[in-house]
Parts: C-alpha cells; structure tokens; sequence
C-alpha cells in the first residue's frame, strides 16, 4: 500500500512539474466567430504564459489567414498575416503581444464569397501546434463600380451555420507549448 501511495506521489509531482514547465499560448482577440468588417482594420493579441522553466521554447508564433469552401474536400488557401511574433517572457510571468492587421477589400471577396467559403486566423507554433479561430465577415466599405456590382449578389444571400459548426461562446483560446 505504501508503495503505491508513493508511486501516485512521485506521479503526481512528475505531472506537475511538465505542466508548469511548459509555456501557454493564449489568444484574446479576435475571439471564435468574431464579426469581422472587411476592409478594416483588426486587432490581433496574445499571451504568452511563462512556465517554472526558464527554457524559451525556439518557436515563434505565426499568424495565418485561411479560407475553405463549403463542403470541399480540396486543401484551404492561405495567406500570412504576421509571423515572427516570439515565444519570449522577459522578466514576468506573462508576455503580452499586439499587431494591427487590415483584413481584405472588395477584390478578395469578389473572389470569395463568405457565403460560399469559411474563414479562420490560425496562431501556429512550430509546425505541430495550431489555434484556430473561424471569423464572420460582414462586407462594408465596398466601393467603386466594379466592386458595387459584383457584390450586388452577395449581399443578397444570408450567411448560416449548419448544426456541425456550432458558435462557441468562448473567448479565449489556450494552447500549451513544451
């Protein structure tokens, strides 16, 4: 009995120390299923949460835009938004990261219409960790006579979520990095 009690313990202590040893990824904005404007500006942040370690993971964090259309089997197109942005915490326990990006215009979205596609930011790390946050766009802003009357069309339809893509109500999104 006493040798699984202190075979749970050393467990326990093990356990504990690979979690705090690890650094988090936390991502405050934007939150899942964000309306988005186009053409516009958007604030991007994280958090980096330091672990007991004081190793620095040598990753850096990418951001990526990515789209999908409905119920396609093809790979999604992609796009960077920012990369580079470091797995560093100086000093505390937590690191706080900014970064305005503007999202596409009319041209894109005559291209790829929300209604017809899915839209993600994803925050990789390295090249086995990803947050994904899917995005709702709402077209304003469009202007010009080209862009008025390709996107006469789609202003007209209403964008749906079907019942396997559930609205969370979550805001932040956590990844642990070791």
């Amino acid at each position: 009995m006493l040798l699984l009690w202190g075979t749970f313990i050393s467990l326990f202590i093990s356990l504990v120390f690979s979690i705090e040893e690890s650094h988090r990824v936390v991502v405050h904005h934007p939150y899942q299923h964000q309306q988005v404007i186009s053409d516009s500006y958007i604030g991007l942040e994280y958090g980096i949460v330091k672990g007991h370690s004081d190793q620095t993971p040598s990753e850096d964090v990418q951001i990526k835009f990515e789209w999908t259309q409905h119920n396609s089997t093809a790979s999604p197109l992609q796009l960077d938004v920012h990369q580079g942005f470091s797995m560093r915490v100086l000093g505390t326990h937590q690191q706080h990261y900014a970064y305005q990006w503007k999202t596409p215009g009319c041209p894109f979205f005559v291209r790829y219409q929300p209604h017809q596609y899915h839209f993600s930011l994803l925050f990789l790390v390295g090249t086995n960790h990803t947050i994904q946050i899917p995005l709702d766009f709402t077209l304003v802003n469009v202007t010009g006579l080209h862009c008025n009357n390709k996107m006469l069309n789609t202003t007209q339809h209403v964008h749906h979520h079907n019942a396997s893509s559930p609205k969370s109500a979550t805001k932040y999104q956590t990844m642990t990095i070791k």
